[in-house]
């Protein structure tokens, strides 16, 4: 695929810099409170930036199921939305909820939207981990049936506010979405694996091992972290209609590794046609050397309650 200038440049600005955990709080916050951009329309924008690299994993893959694997934070409304894409695209589509309650406000909006459009939701929310884990193997061996190389999990637990072990259902739900991933089945997780400190990349037990990753506005300082390559897989970006100025203004610049070359074929594979902008690369681009609560704006997500 030809790469613009124009989107060269883009790139570049993207796979330089960095969105800190506080900052990517301040960015949902401004956004909304300074720019007047409601945050159900961030969430919306993050999904369809998503949901555009889960239509390529499904046609890279031949994959036709797609399981949201969703917590209770805006990570996980972001993942509901996400579903609510593939379901309208004809895909299979269901979701495992791994919290009791409503969730937060926005989040809840996309788990009720899904609900209304007939989307199986299955609440997994018993505190052993075991018994969480095999609550999701059973949903997706009822959603792809034997072929888990059919399916696609979308890994929608955690965002970057997480900042100790997941435990419980949620660990449980994790170690699930790996052995599905260890069966065939693709791992598309949003803004961060789950399991993965946004801050340093340290991996805590259990973690997300994820085939594509999409973060949102910009990449967070653990995936310059070497460690933190085996589980993002592909790295891309997915804009949420953050005023430009505004995602400036608050984030990090960093010095890319060498090798992070915007238009060489890696970077062009993670630029999708679609109306957000996403970049990546596979591997290399963002190598080393270069949540209680609901607030969206850990890095769109939620962290371990």
């Amino acid at each position: 695929m030809p790469v613009s200038h124009a989107t060269t440049r883009a790139m570049t600005r993207v796979l330089t810099r960095v969105l800190t955990r506080a900052a990517a709080r301040e960015l949902d916050r401004a956004a909304t409170e300074e720019f007047g951009v409601p945050s159900i329309v961030l969430m919306e924008n993050a999904a369809i930036g998503a949901a555009g690299h889960l239509f390529d994993l499904a046609a890279e893959r031949g994959a036709g199921a797609v399981l949201g694997v969703c917590g209770p934070g805006n990570n996980g409304g972001d993942g509901f939305a996400v579903i609510r894409h593939a379901a309208n695209a004809g895909l299979r589509a269901a979701c495992i909820a791994v919290f009791e309650g409503e969730g937060a406000a926005d989040a809840a909006i996309n788990r009720r939207i899904c609900e209304k459009m007939g989307v199986p939701i299955v609440r997994v929310v018993d505190p052993g981990d075991d018994a969480a884990e095999a609550g999701v193997l059973e949903t997706a061996a009822t959603l792809a049936g034997v072929d888990a190389a059919a399916l696609i999990i979308v890994d929608a637990l955690f965002g970057t506010g997480l900042s100790r072990p997941a435990a419980g259902a949620a660990a449980g739900a994790i170690r699930a979405i790996n052995r599905l991933r260890q069966m065939g089945a693709a791992v598309l997780s949003l803004d961060i694996p789950s399991g993965l400190d946004a801050e340093s990349g340290e991996a805590f037990e259990p973690t997300v091992t994820a085939d594509r990753t999409v973060t949102f506005a910009a990449a967070k300082p653990g995936m310059l972290a070497l460690p933190a390559q085996e589980y993002i897989g592909e790295l891309c970006v997915a804009g949420i209609g953050a005023p430009e100025s505004l995602v400036e203004r608050l984030a990090t610049a960093v010095t890319p590794h060498r090798d992070t070359d915007p238009g060489d074929t890696a970077v062009r594979r993670a630029v999708a046609p679609a109306s957000t902008e996403r970049f990546g690369r596979r591997d290399g681009s963002m190598r080393s050397g270069a949540e209680s609560g609901t607030d969206r704006a850990n890095g769109h997500g939620q962290a371990a309650g």
